[in-house]
């Protein structure tokens, strides 16, 4: 079953972006390859204000800096819960390939395929969203 959800996410656009809007960064990855697009998405990344304090799942995090080396999408962070030092470790710089760029919209579209109906996700483009996910989802494993 994940495996057709995807292929419906990636197949068929529509049906995950609400009212057929994209962003910006999404709408500037058409007809570009692999290493392109990964490269528009890494420099959207860098180019947002930081810091960016926030509180994931009961943790408080501080994204300190963001930067591109090698490709790749360098994060360092520094995060607390209960008021205690989380201790990050080897593990910060956070390192990402393909960062994501969509979340969830809070919305859901059903689609239908040989008679099955599923029930999909929409999405919206929003970098500091996707970021705040993937980072605080990295902490959460380490504490």
């Amino acid at each position: 079953m994940r495996v057709l959800i995807i292929f419906l996410l990636l197949v068929t656009p529509s049906v995950c972006f609400a009212s057929n809007t994209l962003g910006k960064v999404v709408n500037s990855l058409s007809g570009k390859t692999q290493v392109e697009k990964e490269a528009i998405k890494i420099n959207a990344f860098t180019k947002l204000e930081i810091p960016i304090k926030y509180t994931y799942k009961g943790i408080d995090i501080e994204i300190t800096k963001i930067s591109e080396e090698k490709g790749l999408l360098k994060v360092i962070c520094n995060a607390t819960k209960d008021g205690k030092k989380i201790d990050l470790g080897r593990k910060n710089p956070f390192w990402f390939k393909n960062p994501p760029i969509l979340i969830p919209d809070g919305t859901m579209t059903i689609t239908q395929i040989d008679r099955y109906n599923f029930e999909v996700a929409n999405f919206k483009e929003d970098l500091l969203g996707a970021l705040k996910i993937i980072i605080g989802q990295a902490i959460e494993l380490i504490k």
